[in-house]
């Protein structure tokens, strides 16, 4: 899809600059980076048209510069009688530490993973 710019839900992070956001619907304008609606992240195992997820999850941001993934967790009490523990581990990561929490059920938990870029711009990849 070729355009200048767009408005996306939290779901597609685009290839650009986010110029606008309207918190209330969960919408962002977007200017994109070379005219084309590329997604710089992906992620796999959630449901489909769900936030839920099986055992694992893949979350993938291509040219990612760093920083930290900030992930909410949340457990239902009718599902779960147990904390649940959640396990990170990121690719190139030599230590294996990761990052780690534990959800009670009922309850929601953040876990901030720690991003490492792992080297040059793959180029452009598509997942949309």
């Amino acid at each position: 899809m070729r355009a200048r710019y767009v408005v996306v839900d939290g779901s597609i992070a685009p290839d650009g600059k986010v110029l606008a956001r309207d918190e209330g619907w969960g919408l962002a304008l977007w200017k994109l980076d070379g005219g084309e609606l590329i997604s710089t992240t992906s992620v796999q195992g959630l449901y489909p048209n769900d936030t839920w997820s099986g055992r694992e999850v893949t979350w993938r941001r291509i040219r990612c510069k760093g920083g930290t993934l900030r992930v909410t967790l949340e457990t239902d009490q009718s599902l779960f009688k147990r904390p649940q523990a959640v396990y990170a581990v990121t690719q190139g990561d030599a230590s294996g530490h990761g990052a780690s929490v534990t959800v009670s059920p009922g309850t929601h938990a953040l876990l901030p993973v720690r991003l490492a870029p792992l080297g040059p711009d793959p180029g452009r990849h598509p997942f949309l």
